[in-house]
This record gives structure tokens, C-alpha cells and sequence, in this order.
């Protein structure tokens, strides 16, 4: 997956942009969350302070979630 440096946010409040393809496997996408959820806490990055989900029911639902998903919805 490739990482892209577009200028859309400030330098402090930087992001990163990843670019999926229909090539990624579900494999794949598994262990980039699993990297970005390490390097979360890593870096001390997670700042939600309501529950959420762990990265293990995020991948265990994942496919539940994307059968479900209602595009139509999509604004």
C-alpha cells in the first residue's frame, strides 16, 4: 500500500493517506491495521476517549460491516 504527501493539512496536524487496489487481499488490509494500531499506541496517537473498537473486532466484523454497508448512504 502506498503512502501519498498531498498538502491537505497543515504540517502539525499532518496525516497519511493510504491507496488501496482491488489487488490488496483481505490478508493485506489485516496487517496494515494491525501496523497502524501498534504504531498508535507506539506514538501514543490514539486520542478517542469514548469506547471503540478493538483492531481484533474491527478484522473479525470486517466483512460484516463491508456486505452491510449501504452506498447508497454515502454522501
Amino acid at each position: 500500500m502506498a503512502s501519498t504527501d498531498l498538502c491537505a493539512t497543515p504540517l502539525i496536524t499532518s496525516r497519511v493517506r493510504f491507496c488501496l487496489s482491488a489487488s490488496h487481499t483481505k490478508t493485506d488490509i489485516d496487517l496494515l491495521l494491525r501496523a497502524c494500531d501498534e504504531v498508535g499506541d507506539i506514538l501514543d496517537l490514539k486520542w478517542y476517549r469514548n469506547d471503540r473498537w478493538t483492531v481484533d473486532r474491527v478484522i473479525a466484523n470486517a466483512e460484516e460491516l463491508v456486505e452491510t454497508h449501504n452506498l447508497d448512504d454515502v454522501q
